[in-house]
């Protein structure tokens, strides 16, 4: 009898261990694993999807987190993305509704439409009611060079043969060197801080056609467009250009608007044609309080 009771208690001990083992393993993968990782992760003070970013001395970053995608505005009752009621389809109409109160608050998720016709102190205001700040152009190049350099955003499978990514005719999703994806920076335009964070014009740079200001080429190409052909004081292509000094619209990283940096406010991203590109910067806008259109959105940044 003592010798059966010994075999079970062996069994029971063993089954015990078992699930210890397993129970181990399945602890290890959805707490450990998440942190020993790049993938998505959510935000602990709202439904968002965050990406970790690796900084680059080049820009003055160092790590941080950035929202994976364009900011929407959500219900609180049932978690899920809101439209406006004058929804045109493009996005929702922050000028119509804000998406503030008790009912609905922002988040970055990959349904629904993101939030459109804001202001730039109305973004950096959103981004703050977070605990986050609006992305600024240090930390957009970050992310841009980053992805720039890596085979699997380019059409044709290496660095500089094809096309980068840009959403059109190509994935909208981006990989950084850390695995991390991101959505729709080419896309669609986004409203950023100046290089320097301030409110400070400064004077326009400069296209070749006959020194005029519109979109140009980051560089010159076999084709007529007019490219970019000096700098204003103060900024640099360090800032604003790709990595590639001969990278142009051919390879799909954007145009550039050169115009009067007004009221120290651009865009980046997005664009019609020629002009969606990562590295697309648009200095024709200004104003900081005035609702941009139906295309314009913003994403923000924490760290």
């Amino acid at each position: 009898m003592k010798s059966r009771n010994g075999f079970a208690t062996t069994i029971i001990i063993l089954i015990v261990l078992a699930l210890a083992v397993i129970g181990g393993i399945v602890y290890i993968h959805y707490v450990y694993l998440p942190h020993m990782t790049a993938q998505n992760q959510t935000s602990p003070n709202t439904t968002s999807t965050w990406i970790q970013v690796p900084g680059d001395s080049t820009f003055g970053t160092s790590d941080f987190s950035v929202m994976a995608y364009e900011v929407r505005c959500l219900s609180n009752s049932s978690n899920q993305p809101l439209i406006t009621s004058d929804f045109e389809g493009s996005g929702y109409h922050d000028s119509t509704q804000p998406c503030t109160g008790t009912d609905r608050h922002i988040a970055s998720v990959a349904t629904g439409y993101p939030i459109t016709n804001v202001g730039h102190d109305e973004a950096i205001n959103y981004c703050q009611s977070i605990g986050a700040h609006l992305i600024t152009n240090q930390e957009w190049m970050t992310i841009a060079d980053n992805v720039a350099k890596q085979p699997e955003n380019w059409t044709g499978g290496s660095v500089g043969t094809g096309m980068l990514f840009s959403g059109v005719s190509s994935p909208r999703n981006l990989t950084l060197s850390n695995g991390s994806v991101i959505w729709d920076m080419a896309y669609t335009q986004q409203i950023q801080s100046d290089a320097n964070d301030t409110r400070t014009p400064i004077s326009a740079s400069k296209c070749s056609s006959s020194g005029s200001l519109g979109w140009c080429e980051f560089a010159k190409g076999a084709g007529t467009n007019p490219y970019i052909t000096s700098w204003a004081p103060g900024i640099s292509a360090t800032q604003f250009a790709p990595p590639n000094s001969e990278w142009n619209s051919t390879q799909g990283v954007g145009l550039i608007n050169v115009d009067t940096f007004n009221d120290g406010i651009f865009f980046r991203g997005g664009g019609n044609g020629s002009q969606v590109g990562i590295f697309t910067v648009d200095f024709s806008h200004g104003g900081s309080s005035s609702a941009y259109g139906g295309n314009v959105g913003f994403r923000c940044v924490q760290g």
